[in-house]
Formats: structure tokens, sequence, C-alpha cells
């Protein structure tokens, strides 16, 4: 549609659209198109400011009010490669601390990093054409980048380190390749018994080497191809009459047994490794997202030891090589702790499971005295709730697990809607009308390890008909 729009335009004259009609024909559509609300100055904000004596830039995204990306525009006749708009571009958001900008004139986007310590042309991330016929999934997939989910999960970051690695591995060869390197030279003797440094050097003037880094799609872990894949189920040992299933980190977050961002630690032939997981499921190593904790600690064995012979890297159980610090216990766990509960909540369809993801209805949050009776009851609400964001839609119920003395969920309200906090990263629930009381629903007598100590997911049916955690739980 916007290539019929641009071919339109150009066909006619360029210029009598001009800058403001260029935003309104063919930029605002693709922020709406990208997940942006252009009506929504909390989301989108046009001529922006960041100090009120600074120059205003034409566009800025915003994730929770604050800046992320800037927008500069030009009108569709204007070509884009006059430095000093890309100067300005650049100097507009390194004043204002946002990472990323993008000059365009509503065909042409160029994608520019303002932090990257290097010249001005080298800032340059991507530069795609809508008109072009011949790139159209490439210029989709660079675009969906500027997305608003996209750019919430940061994945410019992540292209972006690739992109700068790439081209820098890419001058280093071509200096070796053009400059007979003596290092060069003697590695082909070695491969090639009976030549003569003179010979290999001939060889190489004549040679037309082309070195090529293809881009990943944007979609897939951005891990070498080959092992660019998903791990395969680690299996319980089979039981007679037990059904396991292989459990994922995204099933532990959307049931509660663990909170993103989420450290993980691991020292490893003295050396300290971290990593972290994120609310898509994600485990981050070293910048790079992985499928799962397994394949992170495979790379993170690998960055001490190398790859063994015929691999491309250490094959590690990550549920057990990951630790993290678990406030219940007071002390650093294996990962596997809070997948092993999970499992003890899997069984037969028909016995008393835990309820499908799609059943997930209700959040438990622990609540001291204080907090409960000035906020819960109080207020009508309850905040600052570090929630997975898929659980956000369905969470139709929350219940105030009073911590001690009380041990017990004692109220519950209906939901009536569930906003960011303020700039946290935390959510805050809003009831539909004050909590009512229930219970008091307590552990079983002797029992320990059950009580919530951070948000669990669970089903407002089976509170109902609970008369311990345990049946909750």
């Amino acid at each position: 549609m916007l290539a019929k729009k641009i071919k339109k335009f150009r066909e006619r004259s360029e210029e009598t659209i001009g800058e403001s009609n260029t935003k309104a024909a063919l930029i605002d559509p693709l922020l709406e198109a990208l997940g942006w609300d252009v009506t929504d100055p909390d989301e989108v904000f046009r001529e922006y400011k960041s100090k009120p004596q600074d120059n205003p830039v034409d566009y800025a995204l915003l994730l929770l009010r604050s800046p992320r990306l800037f927008i500069e525009a030009k009108a569709l006749s204007k070509k884009l490669s006059d430095r000093k708009w890309i100067s300005q571009t650049l100097l507009y958001a390194t004043m204002a601390g946002v990472e990323w900008c993008v000059l365009t004139n509503g065909d042409e986007y160029r994608i520019y990093n303002a932090h990257a310590p290097v010249d001005v042309e080298k800032k340059l991330f991507r530069s795609v054409r809508i008109s072009d016929p011949d790139k159209t999934a490439f210029t989709i997939e660079t675009l969906n980048l500027l997305s608003k989910d996209k750019l919430d999960d940061n994945l410019l970051a992540i292209h972006w380190k690739a992109h700068f690695i790439d081209r820098r591995v890419n001058t280093a060869l071509e200096k070796i390749l053009q400059n007979d390197d003596p290092g060069l030279i003697r590695l082909i003797r070695k491969k090639t018994p009976g030549l003569k440094p003179a010979e290999i050097r001939d060889s190489l003037r004549r040679a037309d080497i082309r070195i090529d880094f293809p881009i990943a799609p944007q979609d897939t872990t951005p891990v070498p191809q080959q092992i660019e894949r998903a791990e395969k189920v680690t299996q319980e040992p089979k039981k007679k009459g037990v059904k396991f299933h292989g459990v994922k980190v995204i099933d532990l977050l959307k049931a509660g047994f663990i909170h993103a961002p989420l450290k993980l630690q691991k020292k490893y032939k003295g050396v300290n490794l971290e990593a972290e997981i994120q609310e898509s499921g994600q485990v981050v190593f070293d910048g790079v997202p992985y499928k799962s904790p397994s394949l992170a600690a495979g790379m993170a064995r690998k960055s001490i030891i190398g790859a063994p012979p015929g691999r491309k890297y250490p094959q590690t159980n990550g549920w057990t090589f990951w630790n993290y610090y678990d406030t219940e216990v007071g002390a650093l766990v294996e990962i596997d702790r809070p997948r092993q509960q999970y499992l003890k909540q899997v069984r037969e369809p028909g016995s008393s499971a835990a309820p499908e993801e799609d059943e997930y209805d209700m959040i438990v949050v622990p609540a001291n005295e204080e907090g409960f009776h000035e906020t819960f009851l109080g207020e009508n609400c309850w905040y600052a709730i570090r929630m997975a964001s898929v659980m956000i839609d369905r969470v139709r119920y929350i219940a105030a697990y009073q911590t001690t003395p009380v041990s017990a969920i004692t109220h519950y309200a209906e939901v009536a809607r569930i906003e960011r906090y303020k700039d946290t990263g935390k959510y805050i629930v809003y009831f539909k009308e004050p909590a009512k009381e229930i219970g008091p629903i307590k552990l079983p007598e002797g029992t320990t390890g059950q009580a919530p100590q951070a948000p669990r997911y669970t089903n407002f049916q089976k509170l109902l008909n609970a008369r311990t955690l345990s049946d909750i739980f």
C-alpha cells in the first residue's frame, strides 16, 4: 500500500506533498502498522524536546513514557545523503540520551546508533527503501525492528552487536587478504606442501575472494544456524502410571514459580558466569538470547573451554548448571528446583492437576500487615507487581496472602484493569470493587515451602474450593 502511494506521488511530482503530507500519508500509517498509537503522546510524541531550549525532533517513540527512538522526517523529494541532516538527527538523539534514531523521507529509512563509538558514517545500522521491489522481505524485516513489541524487546541492540562485530571482522579479513599477510601465507603453505610463498602470493592476487555476512531473520535466535534449533525436551525417568511433560522456562514464568528478569549465575572453572531469564522465556548470555537454559549453558561453557570435537558447543543440562538466589530458602539454588515444583503439579488428565496455561486466571500476592490494610483494603488496588506480560490479559482475579503472623489467604477481588506502574517495569492491579473476605486458607499443619514468597498464578475456582494452600498451588 505504501509502495503504491510513493509511486503515485512520484509520478505526479514529489514536490506536491512536502514534509507535513509525507508524515501524514507515509510515516504515520507505517507507525500505526508497527503497533504504535500515533494519537497517544505517551507513545508517539511529536515535536519532542528533551529540554525547552532544544530544537524539536519530529517524532519520539516512547515506552513507559521514556523516549526510546527518535525519527527525523524530511519531504519525499529530499535525498537523505545530506551530512547536515544526518548530523542533526544524531545530535538530537545524543543530547537526549536516546540510543536509536531514524532519518526518513517516507520511502527510505536510515537507522542509526547514536551511541556507537565510531565515525558518523559507521553509525548507520541499516538503510532500506519501501519502493525497492527487489528487497521487500529485507525491508519488512528491518522496519519490523522499529515496532513497539520489538523495540520493547531491544532487538535493535542485539542485531547491532552482530552487525558491528561482522563489520570489524570483515575489515580485518580484507586487510589480511590484501596485504599478503605472512601468517596467512604460512597457514596456506602448511595446507599445500610444495608451494612456494611467492606462488601463494600470486595466487591470492588472482583470486576474487568475497566476504559476505548474511543477515539472519530477526525472529530466530541470533546464533549460528547450525546450532539454532529447538532444544530436545529432557524427560524425567518414566514411572508407571505417571505422565511427565517437558518443561520450558515460559511455563515456570506463567505459573509464577519464577519471575523475570531473573539473574542466573555459575562459577565454572574459576570464572563467574552470569545470564538472565527474560519475560519472553529466553535466557540471555553475553548479550545474546537463547531458547533454553541448556543452550545458554552450553554457550557459556564454550566461552571457557571451547567446543568438543564434532560439536558446536558442549552439551549441558542448563537446569542443573545455572543457579539463582531463592528468597524462600535464602540461598543459591539450581533453576531445576522450581522446575521440579512445577512438575509436581503435572498429572494425568482428570486428576488434581495444575490448570493448563489458559486456565490461569488469578494471581496471589504476598502482603505484610501494613501494606495489606493500607493498599489492598484501603485503596482497592495492589502494586508494584512483577508479572509475565503474557498473563496480563488472562488475570481476572487477585488474592492476598497475608504473611506472618496471619500466614493465610484472607481476601480476594475481581480485577478491573492492569496498568504499568510508573517506570518500574512492574504493574498495578485495580479492583472492580472492595476485596471480599475468604477463608482463612492456610498451609496444612506441619507443611512448609508452599507459602507464596512472590506472586503466584492459579485458578479462581481452586481458591473457592480450597481448604488449604496445597489445594491451590
